[in-house]
């Protein structure tokens, strides 16, 4: 008997579905290594959506851009509270606000990277939360 018999096939098919921006990428890829850090298991075909990276790949994007010094310790700080959090900060009130420009510059240079590499849409670098 093999075992992948029981594997459902992903749903949306072969082709991987693009990011629209940054941000939900970005988020996706905190939650993703979050889940792998807690010990879940990632296997083929069981995604609800196949996308065109791992959650890892994001994560080294901005390690990258760190590596680099495109982005400040405080601007990758920032991404990873609220992407723990799985939240922008402009969603979480008027505490927060103070993080949302440090959000929106830190996720504009993610997006380029980003785009450049497929995971997001062309022009959708930046959060759009108006």
């Amino acid at each position: 008997m093999n075992p992948l018999a029981y594997v459902p096939a992903a749903a949306g098919g072969d082709s991987p579905v693009m990011f629209s921006t940054a941000e939900e990428a970005w988020l996706w890829g905190v939650q993703g290594m979050q889940s792998r850090l807690a010990g879940a298991h990632v296997l083929p075909g069981m995604a609800r959506r196949q996308r065109p990276c791992e959650a890892s790949d994001v994560i080294n994007c901005a390690a990258r851009l760190r590596q680099d010094r495109r982005l400040s310790e405080s601007e990758l700080g920032v991404l990873f509270l609220y992407g723990r959090y799985a939240m922008p900060p402009h969603a979480l009130g008027p505490r927060h606000r103070a993080a949302v420009p440090v959000w929106e510059r830190a996720l504009g240079e993610l997006g380029r990277i980003l785009e450049q590499k497929g995971i997001i849409r062309g022009g959708a670098g930046e959060a759009d939360h108006d």
